[in-house]
């Protein structure tokens, strides 16, 4: 199988899946994506504009669409280092029924005339709504330059609606490669999976979700992602914050789990109350079993591991200061940003934080069949099974460092609580037992 979205052929068995046989293939240079768009510290490099509702109100739609003409005609007159113009595209994404994309391309279509038209009885006003936007998206620029930029070209737009494959087909590039300067592409489904647009400059994304979002789903959606660098600062990504936290906490279980599995153990997929991993439907229910404390590891670390050691045995700080000083010691490999911020996140009330005395691996016995590798710390059934959680009743993050006749360390995570009931974690037996 060759996917994005891993998860599916894990807990699908599908093709006889083996994870341990995954291969993982980074992204290229130029490419901005869930760590730009979703970053665990919440450092945003781009204009996030959060909708407090569904983000239905037509006047939503109308300022996104405005800062995404004062965004283009920015780059084309301030950034354009030999004079060319460069056409940019901003992507619609309010439903997944046609009928709301033709109101959609209705409402967008009447805006873009009344800036073409000056004629037009509404045209005062949109220019002066128009004016406003550029001057606070841009106040150190000259306005009244980016306006009359904006209104010179405006005739140069186009509308796309995408709804199927023959859409995109009869589109032909104008969808995915700008022909025009301003260029607006609407659409459900097919714009979430199977279309990659260059020079995509705003992400109108405001698709009503009532149930729990799929994760694999939501990772095809993040249209947004791409080859953004050279103005990822002018990006701008209107969406509802609900959604964005769901979002963003998406990708956090996603980076955890993935981050476990190329460490050499079975894949653990977290889900939630708000995120699923997969649709139920697509989940073999006789081989994948659903549990709170499932165990989860990152990757072997050899540097500063007698330091670690001796943080977690001292008895003379706290739980939440160990594990800060542990994750200064180690590599983001071994102690990933994420999992930190999934911490901090999650935090529970009390002492959520315990971490625990480490122990040696060299006595646990390995399982040829199973590609265990006790000296890598590596084994099928995990090393951490029952755990002193009676000592520590009230967290819920658990941190252990196991360790090869302290040569080689591993840092494991468990999450435990019976106050916080909706995270759970799914696991693949036949990759477990």
């Amino acid at each position: 199988g060759v996917t994005a979205t891993p998860a599916r052929l894990d807990l699908n068995n599908t093709f006889g899946n083996n994870a341990a046989q995954w291969v993982n293939f980074g992204t290229h240079e130029k490419y901005t994506g869930q760590s730009d768009f979703f970053p665990t510290n919440k450092n945003i490099k781009y204009d996030l504009n959060l909708l407090g509702d569904s983000g239905d109100d037509r006047r939503y739609i109308k300022d996104a669409l405005f800062n995404f003409l004062a965004a283009t005609a920015y780059l084309n007159v301030y950034e354009s280092q030999d004079g060319s113009q460069n056409n940019y595209s901003m992507l619609v994404h309010t439903s997944g029924r046609i009928e709301a994309h033709q109101r959609d391309k209705t409402t967008i279509g009447k805006i873009l005339e009344h800036l073409v038209e000056e004629s037009s009885s509404q045209h005062e006003n949109n220019v002066r709504k128009l004016w406003e936007k550029v001057q606070i998206r841009y106040p150190e620029a000259d306005t009244n330059r980016l306006v009359t930029y904006i209104l010179r070209n405006i005739s140069r737009h186009k509308l796309i609606v995408l709804n199927s494959k023959k859409d995109v087909s009869v589109s032909g590039k104008d969808a995915t490669n700008p022909a025009s300067l301003f260029t607006v592409v609407i659409g459900g489904n097919i714009v979430s999976r199977g279309v990659t647009l260059k020079n995509l400059l705003s992400m109108y994304f405001t698709r009503d979700v009532k149930h729990r979002i799929q994760q694999d789903t939501y990772i095809q959606r993040a249209r947004m992602f791409g080859v953004r660098g050279s103005y990822l600062k002018h990006f701008e990504l209107t969406i509802p914050e609900n959604l964005y936290n769901d979002w963003h906490r998406c990708f956090v279980y996603h980076r955890l789990s993935l981050d476990g599995a190329r460490a050499g153990n079975a894949p653990i997929w977290i889900t939630d109350q708000r995120v699923s991993a997969v649709a139920a439907s697509s989940i073999d229910k006789v081989n994948i079993f659903n549990t709170k404390a499932s165990e989860l590891s990152f990757e072997v670390f050899t540097e500063n591991l007698g330091d670690a050691l001796r943080i977690c045995d001292n008895s003379n700080i706290t739980d939440n200061e160990k594990l800060s000083r542990i994750k200064k010691l180690l590599p983001k490999s071994a102690f990933p940003d994420h999992l930190m911020e999934f911490t901090t996140t999650f935090d529970g009330n009390g002492n959520t934080v315990a971490v625990y005395t480490p122990d040696e691996v060299s006595a646990f016995s390995p399982n040829p069949d199973r590609n265990d590798d006790i000296p890598n710390i590596v084994r099928s059934r995990g090393f951490w099974g029952q755990f002193e959680r009676d000592r520590v009743k009230s967290s819920i993050h658990h941190f252990k460092i196991f360790h090869y006749e302290g040569r080689r360390g591993k840092l494991f995570y468990k999450y435990n609580c019976e106050d916080i009931r909706s995270l759970r974690f799914l696991q693949n037996k036949k990759s477990h037992d």
